[in-house]
């Protein structure tokens, strides 16, 4: 199964942090991308989210979310608890 999340990320960043803390409180699977330590990860996240040059940058399954105030809405809307649940291997 692949990972839900992409997420843009820096060190030392709030926004970042907080989202990244959302998401393992959800138990949603990620793939955090720290733009600070791979400068060709940033350009890619420049290109992908149609020029944003903030981080958190937040894609879920392959859908560019947006940042931080984002993920939050669409976890206040279920997305994360399904996002979690679909992850969740089924009982027979």
């Amino acid at each position: 199964m692949s990972v839900p999340v992409r997420i843009y990320v820096k060190h030392g960043c709030a926004h970042s942090r907080r989202a990244l803390t959302l998401l393992a409180w959800r138990g949603v699977s990620y793939d955090a991308l720290y733009i600070d330590e791979h400068p060709r990860q940033r350009e890619a996240m420049i290109a992908a989210s149609d020029g944003a040059t903030s981080t958190p940058q937040i894609f879920v399954e392959g859908r560019h979310l947006g940042g931080v105030d984002e993920l939050f809405a669409f976890d206040a809307q279920g997305g994360l608890r399904d996002l979690a649940a679909a992850e969740q291997p089924s009982s027979l």
